[in-house]
């Protein structure tokens, strides 16, 4: 295994030798795959390359769980991988082997045998992939992946585009006058502060003139500001970015009716996503499931209900979900920005991108990425 400081290889003795550390630098080591129990292991090189594509080469922040989904889905394709190759190579001995010793009186035998091996091989190929839960056996869990990092922050120091968990009770701050003069053009209102902080971390708000917050009032210190100052624009576009769970769903219901958000019909509210019809066939996305999930589901507003098709909510009821930080930090920013152009002009985007949903000036977004 190389180290990761000096890019010297290791043996497991040379590892068991100098107590887990570099033989050559003495640097520690985060992982030791040989201690593994799962069908999968993990190196100190192979984590570093997770956070260089999570971090899209180390210019985007990105959250812990961002991090997290990543390493699911490579140790699932993986997984996938190893098993493919070991159904080619056993097929492939079976006919080999028969071949190898086939006479005139076997052939019909060898040929029926090896059809089967074939067909074997091209049903494993071709058959449809079952959605995997993260907390399928081959996955790593969340507890496990949390001692993982907090070891290799203590032992490499965290990584430099690492946001840490958001500050959620911060002080409102005394408004700048010439700040509070001007205006976005439009706003993303999100359903969690992880999303909100990671968007205005990576400049999200400057490059698209556009304010983020959340639902629940993030970042406090320029929340009632913002707020005042996104109403006294009549052109404002409100842009919905959430989960797609109970409580995500309800977001663009909720910034319509609640008087203390958008009321006037006046406002378009597009709901970006994540609805269940976006992403319910996609077979690469990782859903999650929990009973508290569910039970959430079964409490939605009629009106919310209504707005979900029966697939949707069957999948809803199931105690399904999915966060946002299933993708990376640069695909959130492309769908949003996607979202943002082709929003442009409302009046003639429908059925190109986007689906009015009723007269009360809302919008969908037909796909997530």
């Amino acid at each position: 295994m190389r180290c990761i400081n000096c890019s010297t290889d290791n043996t497991l003795q040379d590892r068991t030798d100098n107590l887990g550390r570099c033989k050559k630098c003495g640097h520690y080591f985060v992982f030791e795959p040989k201690m593994m129990l799962s069908k999968v292991t993990v190196t100190d090189v192979f984590f570093a390359r997770l956070i260089t594509k999570v971090s899209a080469n180390e210019t985007l922040f990105f959250t812990s769980s961002q991090l997290y989904y990543l390493l699911n889905m490579r140790l699932q394709a993986y997984v996938n991988k190893n098993d493919l190759a070991t159904v080619f190579l056993f097929a492939l001995f079976i006919i080999v082997s028969l071949i190898a010793n086939i006479d005139k009186a076997r052939i019909i035998g060898t040929i029926i045998i090896a059809l089967i091996g074939v067909g074997g091989i091209f049903y494993f190929v071709g058959k449809p992939r079952k959605k995997r839960k993260v907390s399928d056996p081959l996955g790593i869990d969340r507890a496990q992946f949390d001692r993982w990092l907090a070891r290799w922050n203590s032992i490499n120091n965290p990584p430099e585009k690492l946001l840490p968990i958001p500050e959620t009770n911060n002080l409102p701050a005394a408004p700048n006058v010439e700040v509070t003069a001007y205006s976005f053009d439009r706003v993303v209102i999100c359903d969690t502060p992880e999303i909100a902080q990671l968007l205005i971390s990576n400049n999200f708000h400057f490059e698209n003139n556009c304010a983020i917050l959340t639902i629940d009032g993030y970042p406090q210190h320029i929340f009632t500001t913002t707020m005042e100052m996104l109403r006294r624009n009549l052109d404002l576009k409100v842009y919905a970015l959430h989960n797609c769970s109970p409580k995500g769903v309800q977001l663009a219901s909720r910034l319509r009716q609640d008087e203390n958000w958008f009321p006037n019909l006046t406002i378009p509210i597009i709901d970006v996503g994540i609805l269940p019809r976006q992403i319910i066939d996609n077979l690469d996305i990782l859903t999650l499931q929990s009973t508290a999930s569910a039970e959430l589901a079964q409490q939605l507003p009629p009106d919310v209900r209504n707005s979900l098709n029966p697939n949707e909510l069957a999948w809803l009821d199931a105690g399904c979900y999915l966060e946002l930080e299933f993708f990376s930090p640069q695909k959130l920013i492309r769908i949003l920005q996607r979202a943002i152009s082709e929003s442009r002009e409302l009046a003639v985007i429908e059925g190109d991108g986007m689906v009015v949903v009723d007269n009360f000036n809302f919008y969908t977004v037909d796909s997530f990425g």
